[in-house]
């Protein structure tokens, strides 16, 4: 597992777009960036609309740990939605180029990530998950 340093927006900002939050979240690694994830928040709920891994980072916890992050530092006691579908290559960030050196993960391994980092299936939404937080009973 590699060391990261996480960072959501500029010193933790984030941007505003049609009203709603946009934030960029950077996985460092000393200097080097190994990853991003967006997120778009709602008074009530959140979406983590993209995740890229650079290739030299995969399959050692940056994604994971992206995903945490988000759902924990970024949209709070809220529900967060994701898709478990290969995105478009045309929505790449810069140095996350997708080429036959660089592919995307299958639906079928984003599907798994999500379902063991403890989001749901959304019924009748084939790549749609929710992750909830957790409630607690109250009895006054």
């Amino acid at each position: 597992m590699i060391p990261l340093k996480y960072v959501a927006g500029p010193d933790g900002r984030f941007t505003e777009c049609h009203g709603k939050k946009v934030w960029i979240i950077n996985a460092w690694s000393m200097d080097k960036l190994m990853g991003v994830c967006s997120v778009v928040t709602w008074p009530d709920f959140g979406r983590i609309t993209a995740l890229y891994v650079t290739p030299s980072a995969r399959l050692q916890g940056v994604g994971s740990g992206l995903i945490r992050y988000a759902v924990e530092s970024v949209v709070g006691p809220k529900d967060v939605y994701i898709e478990a579908d290969s995105f478009d290559p045309s929505q790449d960030f810069e140095g996350f180029n997708r080429t036959n050196d660089n592919p995307p993960m299958n639906d079928k391994d984003l599907y798994a990530l999500y379902v063991k980092l403890g989001f749901e299936p959304i019924p009748g939404h084939p790549f749609s998950l929710v992750k909830r937080p957790k409630r607690t009973e109250s009895y006054a």
